[in-house]
């Protein structure tokens, strides 16, 4: 509705570390394929091998494929770690604060929102959200980070910590994939959760109405906090 007013949902912070994550995840994710498959994905290696060959042109094509892969791959991985490592620490200072501990509703309300268009009682977050944070988001980060981290020194851990690590490594990477696909669905090919992801790549905000439709426990809360400021 033109001229509504709008409601912050997302800080910038919170969208640069979504959507930077995102992007390294993608990337890191595209490069590793040829691992898990090379007869499907070994042209991504072929072709990275073509760009950089130049640079090493007594080296087999695909060994360099898989050398300039590998750079990407770690890149990204310390990419990942240093964006969710310093959101981690800024978000620590207000950890009472968090929202994302609380479920923010019941889960057959979720199903009944999503399912059969009834409206539900859902918090800053409801709770899918809730669920896909502690289920894909930061298992898959954390695991990841941790596994590369001994991949990445596995002369210091030892053939036996690095073999473990990449199966962890792969786990994550599975898992992870999983998560995409219900984030991706959830985001943006439903239709009612499009103004959320617009705000996570845009401005950050939504229109009064949408949060008072999906979140209007928040929408109470903040209703209830602008009545106490306009009282004082």
């Amino acid at each position: 509705m033109s001229g509504e007013r709008t409601i912050r949902i997302i800080t910038t912070f919170q969208s640069f570390t979504h959507n930077h994550i995102m992007h390294f995840c993608l990337i890191a994710g595209f490069v590793y394929l040829p691992l898990i498959n090379k007869e499907w994905f070994g042209w991504i290696t072929y072709f990275l091998g073509i760009l950089a060959h130049p640079f090493y042109p007594a080296t087999d094509v695909m060994v360099v494929g898989m050398l300039v892969a590998r750079i990407i791959h770690r890149i990204c991985g310390f990419g990942i770690i240093a964006i969710a490592t310093l959101y981690f620490v800024v978000q620590l200072r207000e950890y009472k604060k968090w929202e994302i501990t609380k479920l923010g509703g019941e889960l057959m309300d979720l199903y009944r929102h999503y399912f059969k268009g009834e409206h539900a009682e859902f918090g800053r977050y409801n709770p899918g959200q809730v669920l896909f944070f502690w289920l894909f988001a930061l298992p898959c980060i954390a695991v990841a980070s941790g596994s590369g981290l001994v991949l990445v020194f596995s002369d210091f851990f030892g053939p036996h910590a690095a073999g473990t690590a990449l199966f962890f490594h792969d786990l994550a990477f599975y898992w992870g994939v999983i998560g995409l696909i219900f984030h991706f669905v959830a985001g943006i090919v439903i239709p009612e959760n499009r103004p959320a992801a617009h705000a996570m790549f845009r401005t950050g905000e939504v229109p009064e109405s949408y949060v008072k439709e999906h979140h209007s426990l928040w929408y109470h809360r903040l209703q209830l906090k602008e009545f106490e400021k306009e009282t004082e």
